[in-house]
């Protein structure tokens, strides 16, 4: 009965229990989150995008025909593979040559040994190139489906082919090829669907450098659409590379005497080992094994076919939900260990006399420490389940997440054999903890027994009260320190790029001292300015200073509370508006990126087709509700360089083109309006049949060479520049020239050029009069367009140096009465000077970034001239924004313009097309399922777009590890911070009950009403409560914008993030404020039977 007579005070060391188990559960995410959610990532997008399986292709440097060479290679290949990734993967084996298709079939006892099973691929390679094309077909769909029934004939192969290659053959993309492959004697056929046309361009003369082979099987999984090529080393001609499924070509060998070989490896990794690697360890293996390769045989090359997209994407990526959360797992674990320290004094506290009542009734050392040892038993089992049950649940939550349905005991044995990790620390802590609790009953015990000090308040004045002064004026100081540190912006540790964890939690301690030394000062000042008042308010009534008295008697209780509470003020804003803001800023992100649902890219260009081709397939195989089109590309102002943008504002604006308020001081549409213009020149339309185009000329001064040219385009925009002749002499010369025959449809006149060859730089000035424009019919007819009269207002082409002066006006000559008079200035535009008839505007309105704007529009001036490709446009400033979606913001300056205006302007300028979309945006209605995202147009690898998945697989990873840490560290926090609030009141509550009681009870006697006192406790609390909440509010809303202004600025992050908005989770605010104001109201009723019954008792 002795032995047990101190099992009380419970809830101390449940409160105790409860605190250990939280640092465990913390230490864990603290250590080992970044792990867990990459893993879980990587598993997740692996089992989404690529059929658990990671492929690899090797291409190894030429080699002679020496098998044994050969054998020596597939030995060191056989050696390095087993070291770094076991038996985990299957394997197959070919060769390339550069003019003939090889293959060789692996042997059973080599399939048994690698992969334990069947073969990994049946197949062919094919690397064709042009001189081995003998007997062609060429020919549109229609034609070919007369040879081979394309969708249902397995043969027809999907591929690319050299310009050159086309050109010869006369084939454009979309057409099919019918090509004889020979290898002896033996000829196959082969029918090819051109998916697009590669440039010569694109290839250099190294072959180490250029073959880059990836598998694409037909009907299977793309993993890099289209295959890249390589170069015919005898003859530079492009090379063809494609896979087909067909197993009877595996009864083709090697030949001996073909010019050179190429060995060809393929690596398959299984799920079982993939699942089992961390990626990080994958990729350094995946890097090893390519030095490796290189440094045994050089000028090979490998390829991974997911390490560019996947691993790249969950590893290489900035990680700024883990250096948040260190914050967060590091304030938890102060507050934790804070907690710990409190409690384990007060359970020393609330023993220790009752242990010395023990001792004198004769109980042994032993008789003392045993409870402390049962319940360190208890901690310990209880610590190590404890964490490891809600460790589990917490990562079985992370795949209900994703949507991935997962078998509870599958984690439960991830857990255990997987993520050792998670056992190890769960142990640690168990057994750390229950040493420590087993040390406070030895302490305690040792301080009794031995009777070495038998001051009842040796631990808790010694050990607790002594250094609390120090602790302020240590905290404040460095926390005082660390935040001038960060006002100048010099503090190294906060940094983002390249992050380690040691950094990340130090970055983590900072912000904990920062917030505690700004709450202790808080909460001193504030005691200091309430007791002060108080004070003052005596005339008032003497209560008010009786509580000023009481107030500063008890400062240092108030102050802790105070302090406890002020890091649950930190939590609510943290938990309220930090992750829904960051999620906020990221989505917004995302959606800049792509400005609507789907933005399609690099359209015409790496030979991936023409935009109506892109338009064609998208329109086929998605739900889209609309589209806009865009162009894309740079230019030079005075030395400066940006990005300029032309789009439709009509397309646009029937889009839900992503736009916030902050990103200008005008709306979308507004802007939109500011820059819709529409034709840029007049069109003066010629008679139908016209055959020729005549103009009567005459120069007034003497130039060397002057031609003079007319820009000619038909109803499909097709741009023709014909050459009417050059001015002779001073008298009049009749210049004429034949309509071009394939310009078809109405043709228009939209411009008159000057040129004079061989000059460069400044030309010649002088005047050149016109008059008489007329055509032929093909009937010889003529017919007078009467274009220089009173009807059409024609203007000199915009050129630099020439805004004042009218160059164009009219004459009165002495033989042909009134005709135009054009004075040619020094200036041109790529050495063109011409004449049009403009419609309401001559330069191009335009919005620009606030960089420009500053730059010119500050100083006045808002007509500019930018260069593009050596064209100089002229453009008016109509607005400004400081974000438009889709601008890169590395870039700083752009400019955003009509593409319908610019492409009119070029036309006239150029005399060519110049304009042609090079980016699609595309809504999609409300039937679509397909995920919203970013995609080049090199990635459209087949008619129904499977690969458009894999070009969008990094938003979805971007948006999961932010979706996942989230929701779970928003619950935890939200029930820390719940349960510390809770814990706060129970402590406040005892403690009054137990001391500020005795201080209330003496108040009573000296006069004070019931009333008055349970108004002056509810007030206590009250005041403390809130005002403490407020300050960590204030804390809290600081240190948010701290980090989104530290995430936002971050260089290396520049690309994809725009400045934050400050969002407010009202939902969360609105659960939490419900709560507190629960427990002060049950705290209130609590406080006032508490003060009926004792004012009953006495």
């Amino acid at each position: 009965m002795i032995k047990w007579m101190y099992f009380k005070e419970r809830h101390f060391f449940f409160v105790w229990l409860l605190v250990v188990l939280i640092i465990s559960v913390t230490l864990v995410h603290l250590f080992a989150h970044e792990k867990i959610s990459t893993q879980l990532s990587f598993m997740i997008q692996l089992k989404t995008h690529y059929d658990d399986e990671l492929k690899i292709s090797i291409i190894g440097s030429p080699l002679n025909t020496d098998k044994t060479q050969f054998d020596l290679k597939d030995q060191f290949l056989f050696k390095e593979t087993n070291n770094v990734f076991g038996n985990a993967y299957r394997y197959h084996q070919g060769y390339m040559s550069s003019s003939t298709m090889l293959v060789e079939k692996p042997d059973d006892s080599f399939n048994q040994m690698i992969s334990q099973g069947d073969p990994i691929t049946r197949g062919y390679f094919a690397y064709i190139s042009n001189v081995d094309w003998h007997q062609t077909f060429a020919g549109n769909q229609e034609i070919a489906t007369t040879i081979v029934d394309y969708k249902k004939n397995p043969e027809v192969i999907d591929a690319m082919i050299g310009a050159e290659v086309a050109q010869w053959y006369g084939v454009k993309q979309g057409d099919y090829l019918r090509v004889i492959r020979g290898i002896d004697k033996n000829y196959e056929w082969t029918n090819i669907r051109i998916l697009g046309i590669i440039d010569k361009k694109m290839i250099n003369n190294s072959v180490t450098d250029n073959f880059h082979l990836f598998i694409n099987p037909q009907a299977a999984p793309t993993f890099s659409s289209p295959p890249p090529i390589g170069v015919n080393v005898d003859t530079n001609d492009p090379l063809l590379a494609f896979f087909v499924d067909k197993e009877s070509f595996y009864r083709i060998t090697p030949r001996a005497d073909t010019n050179i070989l190429f060995p060809i490896w393929n690596i398959v990794l299984d799920k079982d080992f993939l699942s089992n690697m961390d990626p990080k360890d994958l990729k350094s293996n995946l890097v090893f094994f390519r030095e490796s390769m290189i440094r045994e045989m050089p000028g090979s090359n490998i390829s991974y076919q997911t390490l560019d997209g996947l691993l790249d994407v969950v590893l290489e990526r900035k990680r700024i939900t883990a250096f948040v959360d260190r914050i967060f797992y590091t304030l938890i674990l102060t507050i934790s260990v804070i907690t710990l320290s409190i409690v384990s004094i007060q359970i020393a506290n609330k023993r220790w006399f009752t242990m010395c009542i023990l001792c004198l009734r004769g109980a042994k050392f032993k008789d003392l420490t045993q409870q402390y040892f049962a319940e360190s038993i208890v901690i310990f089992f209880v610590t190590v389940i404890g964490s490891l049950l809600i460790n589990l649940g917490i990562i079985q939550y992370s795949y209900s997440q994703l949507g991935v349905l997962q078998h509870l005991m599958d984690t439960l044995r991830y857990i255990i054999f997987q993520a050792q990790y998670v056992v190890f620390i769960s142990l640690f802590i168990g057994l750390v903890s229950a040493v420590f609790y087993m040390s406070i009953g030895w302490i305690s015990a040792g301080l009794v027994f031995y009777r070495t000090n038998q001051i009842p308040s040796l631990v808790q004045r010694q050990l607790f009260k002594a250094p609390i002064y120090f602790i302020d004026i240590f905290v404040v100081s460095i926390g005082m320190f660390f935040y001038w540190q960060i006002q100048n912006q010099s503090l190294v540790l906060l940094s983002l790029d390249n992050i380690s964890f040691l950094s990340g939690l130090a970055s983590s301690a900072i912000f904990i001292f920062i917030i505690l030394a700004a709450a202790l000062f808080s909460i001193r000042l504030l005691i200091e300015i309430v007791s002060y008042c108080t004070r003052k308010m005596e005339f008032i009534s003497p209560d008010f200073y009786v509580f000023s008295m009481f107030l500063r008697r008890f400062s240092s209780e108030h102050r802790w509370i105070s302090l406890s509470l002020s890091i649950v003020g930190v939590l609510i804003v943290f938990v309220t508006t930090l992750w829904i803001t960051m999620e906020k800023q990221l989505s917004d992100s995302i959606q800049y990126r792509r400005g609507v649902d789907l933005r399609v890219t690099n359209i015409g260009t790496f030979g991936v087709g023409s935009f109506d081709n892109v338009l064609e397939k998208v329109n086929t195989n998605l739900n889209i509700d609309n589209f806009s089109r865009g162009w894309r590309s740079s230019f030079n102002l005075e030395g400066d360089t940006g990005q300029v943008f032309a789009i439709n504002p009509n397309e646009i604006l029937d889009q839900s083109w992503f736009h916030r308020d902050d990103f200008s001081d005008t709306n979308m549409t507004e802007l939109m309006n500011l820059i819709m213009a529409g034709q840029y020149t007049k069109k003066i339309t010629l008679p139908q049949y016209s055959t020729e185009i005549r103009l009567w000329a005459k120069s007034l001064d003497i130039f060397a060479e002057l031609a003079v040219w007319v820009v000619l385009i038909d109803s499909n925009e097709q741009v023709k520049v014909v050459s009417l002749g050059k001015v002779k002499g001073v008298e009049w010369n009749l210049l004429n020239a034949t309509i071009p025959e394939d310009l078809t449809g109405t043709t228009s006149v939209i411009g008159i050029q000057f040129f004079q060859p061989g000059t460069s730089g400044t030309l010649q000035i002088g005047d050149v009069l016109l008059d008489d424009i007329h055509v032929l019919s093909n009937y010889g007819e003529s017919r007078e367009l009467d274009v220089f009269t009173d009807e059409y207002e024609w203007e000199l082409m915009p050129l630099p140096f020439s805004l004042d002066k009218d160059f164009v006006d009219k004459h009165q000559d002495i033989i042909r009465g009134d005709v135009l008079k054009v004075s040619l200035p020094e200036f041109s535009n790529n050495n063109i000077r011409g004449i049009y008839i403009p419609t309401n505007f001559k330069y191009i309105p335009v919005i620009v970034s606030n960089s420009l704007e500053n730059q010119f529009l500050d100083k006045g001036i808002n007509k500019i001239f930018i260069e593009i490709d050596e064209i100089l446009l002229p453009l008016e400033i109509k607005g400004a924004t400081k974000y438009f979606s889709t601008i890169d913001l590395e870039n700083g300056h752009f400019i955003i313009f009509d593409i319908r205006v610019i492409s009119d302007y070029l036309k006239f300028v150029t005399g060519k097309n110049l304009i042609s979309p090079n980016e699609l945006f595309v809504q999609f209605n409300d039937q679509s399922s397909m995920s919203p995202g970013v995609i080049s147009a090199r990635n459209f690898g087949s008619d129904n777009l499977d690969s458009i998945e894999e070009a969008i697989v990094s938003e979805t990873l971007d948006y999961f590890n932010l979706r996942v840490s989230k929701t779970n560290l928003i619950l935890f926090c939200f029930f820390i911070s719940i349960l510390l609030a809770g814990v706060l009141y129970l402590v406040f509550v005892i403690r009054l009950k137990r001391r500020i009681g005795k201080a209330y009870w003496i108040l009573w006697n000296l006069g004070m009403s019931q009333k008055s006192l349970v108004c002056l406790a509810i007030f206590e609390f009250f005041v403390i409560g809130i005002i403490s909440l407020l300050i960590g509010a204030l804390i809290g809303s600081y240190f948010v914008n701290v980090l989104n202004d530290l995430i936002t600025i971050e260089l290396s992050l520049s690309r994809h993030i725009i400045p934050h908005t400050f969002v407010l989770n009202t939902d969360i605010l609105i659960i939490f404020s419900i709560v507190l104001i629960s427990m002060w109201i049950i705290y209130s009723f609590y406080i006032s039977r508490f003060f009926s019954k004792m004012t009953k008792d006495i």
